[in-house]
């Protein structure tokens, strides 16, 4: 099984402790986390953009657990609530404005009280390219009816968890 993101070890344990137990895996990418929290007994849907990836995701020789692939624009439609998201190693890839709006369908689709765990590069330099602080992603997140209740930082990320006000 592939490694996981650096802090969603931490993460998942708090996730459970706080009820969830719908999760959302926003750019699921090779589908490491979405992995490791079926594993932990949550149901996960996973988002990526990539088709070979969703076929990846769907018929992988040797895998017993079936992951449900989702296209990016169906969750802005998306029907219910989650109780939790998580992206990993997506937000310092888009700008501003995409990373604006993301956030605010995150707060659409989560239930109250539900949590966002974002994990991102983190920024350290003026030379890092593509990297964020965690000043960048409170500014994201705190005007739109989150809270932060902690951060984690990786050798090279950084990641925080959310809660919906």
């Amino acid at each position: 099984m592939p490694q996981v993101a650096n802090n969603i070890v931490k993460v998942a344990p708090l996730m459970a402790k706080m009820g969830c137990s719908r999760i959302l895996d926003f750019g699921a990418g090779t589908f490491r986390n979405t992995r490791y929290l079926q594993g932990l007994g949550f149901s996960v849907i996973a988002v990526e953009k990539t088709p070979v990836i969703e076929k990846f995701a769907r018929f992988k020789p040797g895998e017993n657990q079936i992951i449900s692939v989702i296209s990016p624009a169906v969750i802005e439609t998306w029907p219910g609530t989650f109780d939790a998201v998580v992206c990993t190693f997506v937000m310092n890839l888009l700008d501003n404005a995409t990373n604006s709006r993301l956030v605010s369908i995150f707060q659409d689709i989560l239930k109250r009280d539900g949590l966002v765990f974002v994990e991102v590069k983190e920024m350290r330099t003026a030379r890092t390219s593509n990297g964020m602080t965690l000043t960048a992603l409170d500014r994201l997140f705190l005007n739109r009816g989150f809270f932060r209740l902690a951060d984690f930082r990786g050798c090279y990320s950084i990641g925080a968890l959310y809660r919906r006000i």
